[in-house]
């Protein structure tokens, strides 16, 4: 297949999959131990997973529906009900009022050390000072983000995966300070300085960026959740991928 006719392939599918968007439903599951027995730090951290999720019937489970790439992962349920999982992303959240117990956490995980910065268990706000000075509002919990995965059929259509994952912050970060995150290429297993490393890191800081992240200090990302600059972005991605609410021909309780 030429250049040309895989690009026109291209499009054609991102047009079905743009039509099935005002479908999509977010999930976001938190976890944390009852005791402080569990061993995670109850009163101080939670991990949490948020999906897009879309579910059809068995039955209609057939065109691109029925492509590899359309789906991180596939759930089948009794009733004939399928879930592709569109996108997922997982982080911690953390209760700001117990930032000493948080600081211990954060140490023992491979994945969240590189965090630590931001906490100062010293202050009465749980937050570095140069950090705090990034949140106009209140709140009493930060908010990391790890991991974003995007199926790949639903890449290049202009912000998918990050509309999702604004949504899905916005039900997440009730009573949250501060939203951080370390843009990291997913294709590199390590931080080396290996060939095409550096662009790729650039260009996903970019991604983060359009939405109103900033950096601060260790390559870590920040945003206050509640600030201007987000809440214009997702209503200009929504608009950009014809779902905003107020455009005509929006799909409502049709199948996929």
């Amino acid at each position: 297949m030429g250049e040309t006719a895989r690009d026109e392939s291209r499009q054609l599918l991102h047009e079905e999959l743009r039509e099935a968007l005002p479908l999509l439903e977010l999930e976001v599951r938190l976890s944390a131990p009852l005791t402080e027995l569990g061993g995670l730090g109850s009163r101080a951290v939670a991990q949490w997973t948020g999906e897009g999720v879309l579910r059809v019937s068995a039955l209609d489970v057939e065109g691109v529906w029925t492509r590899d790439d359309v789906a991180v992962t596939r759930r089948e349920h009794d009733g004939g009900v399928v879930e592709l999982v569109v996108a997922t992303c997982t982080g911690l959240s953390i209760d700001l009022g117990h930032a000493a117990e948080a600081v211990e956490v954060l140490d023992s995980f491979v994945d969240y050390a590189h965090f630590l910065p931001l906490l100062d268990p010293h202050r009465a706000s749980g937050l570095a000072e140069d950090v705090e000075e990034r949140c106009a509002g209140g709140g009493e919990r930060l908010v990391l983000l790890d991991r974003v995965e995007l199926a790949p059929a639903w890449r290049g259509m202009g912000g998918v995966g990050r509309l999702v994952v604004g949504r899905l912050l916005g039900w997440l970060a009730t009573d949250t300070r501060l939203v951080a995150l370390q843009p990291f290429p997913t294709q590199f297993s390590g931080a080396g300085e290996v060939p095409g490393f550096a662009e790729a890191r650039t260009k996903v800081q970019q991604v983060w960026g359009s939405v109103g992240f900033t950096p601060w200090r260790h390559h870590i990302w920040c945003i206050d959740p509640g600030s201007r600059p987000l809440v214009d972005a997702l209503a200009q991605l929504e608009e950009r991928l014809g779902v905003a609410e107020d455009q005509p021909g929006l799909a409502s309780d049709s199948g996929v």
